[in-house]
């Protein structure tokens, strides 16, 4: 079990404890990626070579979420 200090902003996510989570949940070659949209973002969990097809049609607009990962 892990407790975490959770930073509540209104309806932001706390993006240091989401990072911790996408942490424990990638594996196998798979990893989290976003896309902006304003005031939001769409999440991605991908394979490398998905990502990298997704974000050529996309026009670059894919990223990494944690450190360490790459297009």
């Amino acid at each position: 079990m892990r407790d975490w200090t959770v930073e509540v902003n209104d309806d932001w996510a706390d993006m240091l404890t989401l990072s911790y989570v996408m942490a424990d949940i990638e594996r196998n070659g798979k990893r989290f990626y976003f896309k902006d949209n304003g005031q939001a973002m769409i999440l991605f969990y991908l394979d490398t070579k998905t990502a990298v097809r997704l974000n050529a049609l996309a026009g670059d607009a894919l990223h990494p979420v944690l450190r360490g990962a790459s297009l």
